[in-house]
This record gives structure tokens, C-alpha cells and sequence, in this order.
């Protein structure tokens, strides 16, 4: 791909042909091929903007290496054409907070490769019992129903839900749990009851999934203290971590 040229193609021509003039007068752009089902409509845009390349198949398309990038505006189904793993913000989290629900989409497309591969690695070795996963809510979801961008927080609720029965045995009804990792200290509050959040904002991206109310300090108790001649720093760097640090 040419940096300074990218190739665009447009698939679906009833909203998406509005898109045609922009990228034949945006710079560094070069509006390719375009591609729609009912080729008597493929001509009819194609003849009006003057665009040789006219595909009726998606597999066509694609396959083309004359196009770097395709602009898709067809049914949502089609979007992911031949693609594995496919995140739909609005099932993800069918809210009207546009930029959260986006930024909560890409999180779990990210994730969904490796948490996936991992669940089945899992559920081949159980001989067919059924997996239930502890989601970031401190509840068990079935391997099959569990969304990637619920996993970020299991862990810590995992010891807030343990933390609580075991101060229910004890007769205690208001704790505060403290997890200590190697790199990171997870502080909880239980007061009979669980403290939900349901966004959560990680390094710039906001995560619109339901979670316990855990608050996260970046010091565990591996965490590396350093002087650098200016200042003092706890971590991120923690002793015997690897990768680390997450």
C-alpha cells in the first residue's frame, strides 16, 4: 500500500454512493472499484462516475490487489465478510453513547482471537461438561454466551464473590477486600451486598461492560522501586513478572 495513495473501494451503492464524489476530491485517496449485488445499479453509478473496476462479488472484491482499503455500507451481517470474529456494538452494548460503544466494540474484537482460542483449548480437555466462565460482574456465563470485554476485571471479582462468602461464613457483613498481585493491588468494599460500575475507563478507552466496583492501584507486591536521579517510582516493572508488566 502507498501511503500517499490509498486505493478505496465501496461495497453496497444505496447510502454508500453519497461517499463517491468525497473520495474522488479527498487527496491522497483514489476511489478504485465499487461493488453492489444487482449489477443493473452497479452500471448505472459506475457509468455516472466514471469508475472501470465494478464488482457483484464480495470474494471478487477483496481478492483484488489493487484495493488497500474497502468502505462498507451494506447489512450488518455483510460487514465481516469472511471474518472469524465479529463485534457489533449496538449487541454489545446497546446504549446511545456512540464513542463508549465504539471504543467497548474495538476491545472486544481485540480480544476475541486469543480469549476464544484459550476457551476451546479449555472445553476440549473437559469431555463435553459445560464451562462457565466468571465475568467481570462476578457471575458465571456459559463459554458460549461469555463476550471477551467481560473477562478484563473476572479476576479481581472472582476474589470480591470468594471474599464475600467467606465473610458470610464468618458472620462478617461489611469487609473490604484487598488482592495484591505482582504488579497491581485490587481494593473492594462488600456491605451485603455488591457495588456495581458499568463503564470503566482503561488508559483512554472507555469500556461500557457491567463490573464490580474495584479500584485498581498500580503496585503489587513484586512492583520494582527505582530512583532515576529525579524521582522516586513504584513499578510498573515488577520482580520475576513475564512478560509483565500487563
Amino acid at each position: 500500500m502507498n501511503k500517499n495513495n490509498i486505493k478505496i473501494a465501496i461495497a453496497g451503492l444505496g447510502f454508500g454512493a453519497e461517499f463517491i464524489p468525497i473520495y474522488q476530491n479527498y487527496p491522497g485517496v483514489t476511489l478504485n472499484a465499487i461493488c453492489q449485488r444487482t449489477e443493473s445499479k452497479l452500471d448505472e453509478i459506475g457509468d455516472a462516475f466514471n469508475i472501470e473496476r465494478r464488482y457483484t462479488s464480495y470474494d471478487e472484491l477483496i481478492a483484488d490487489p489493487e484495493i488497500d482499503a474497502v468502505h462498507i455500507n451494506t447489512p450488518i451481517p455483510d460487514h465481516a465478510f469472511g471474518i472469524d470474529y465479529i463485534s457489533i456494538s449496538t449487541e454489545l452494548e446497546p446504549s446511545i453513547d456512540y464513542l463508549a460503544r465504539t471504543s467497548t466494540a474495538l476491545i472486544n474484537a481485540y480480544l476475541s482471537p486469543v480469549i476464544d482460542t484459550y476457551i476451546k483449548n479449555i472445553a476440549s480437555k473437559i469431555d463435553g461438561n459445560e464451562l462457565k466462565i466468571i465475568t467481570s460482574a462476578g457471575g458465571l456465563n456459559g463459554s458460549d454466551f461469555f463476550k471477551p470485554k467481560d473477562s478484563l476485571l473476572s479476576g479481581p471479582a472472582g476474589g470480591v464473590v470468594g471474599a464475600a462468602a467467606v465473610a458470610e461464613k464468618c458472620g462478617k457483613d461489611k469487609i473490604i477486600t484487598f488482592d495484591m498481585g505482582g504488579t497491581s493491588t485490587d481494593v473492594a468494599r462488600y456491605a451485603g451486598e455488591f457495588d456495581y460500575q458499568f463503564e470503566t475507563e482503561i488508559a483512554s478507552a472507555k469500556l461500557m461492560a457491567p463490573s464490580l466496583a474495584i479500584h485498581t492501584v498500580a503496585a503489587g507486591g513484586g512492583s520494582i522501586c527505582q530512583y532515576d536521579n529525579y524521582k522516586f517510582t513504584v513499578g510498573p516493572e515488577s520482580a520475576g513478572a513475564f512478560p509483565g508488566p500487563a
